[in-house]
């Protein structure tokens, strides 16, 4: 587990960054501490329990560091959802339901996941394993990202 801190991984001659915050919530998040652990790569990707966390990382990190992707959870996608009205969020959820958030800062992806929380329920909001298959082109200088299940695909420049 990454604890508000980053290891770098080499795969095939490429580098990738993955760092990981604590839970806003129940643990200690420092995303300071998380990215001074940073050793920039070709792809730096976030962790981060939390989708509210990249606010505050937004507003922390100016264009020091370039971040190309924030997985994230928590909200478990409203997990009571009447037609689009989701009565209770979660705190740590920010203004993030679920999904692709790609305006205003790093690109997020907000999974709904397959579990609960105080209320052992799901309405509306259907569980989801999300599965990402990452690859990197230097040449090209972009990443492409395909979100495999709903086919979804999105490239990052």
């Amino acid at each position: 587990m990454l604890i508000n801190e980053s290891r770098q991984f080499l795969f095939k001659g490429r580098s990738i960054s993955v760092t990981g915050i604590d839970d806003m919530i129940g643990g200690q998040a420092d995303c300071l501490l998380a990215k001074q652990e940073i050793t920039p790569s070709d792809l730096n990707l976030v962790l981060s329990h939390c989708p509210a966390h990249r606010d505050i990382i937004k507003h922390e990190n100016g264009d020091d560091l370039r971040l190309d992707l924030i997985l994230s959870g928590h909200t478990h996608g409203g997990q009571i959802n009447f037609f689009g009205l989701v009565p209770f969020k979660p705190r740590g959820s920010g203004n993030y339901l679920s999904g692709w958030y790609m305006e205003n800062g790093p690109p997020l992806y907000v999974s709904k996941g397959i579990g609960t929380s105080l209320i052992p329920l799901r309405c509306g909001a259907r569980a989801e394993v999300a599965v990402f298959e990452v690859e990197i082109y230097l040449a090209l200088n972009f990443i492409a990202l395909t979100k495999c299940g709903d086919g979804i695909i999105r490239s990052l420049v």
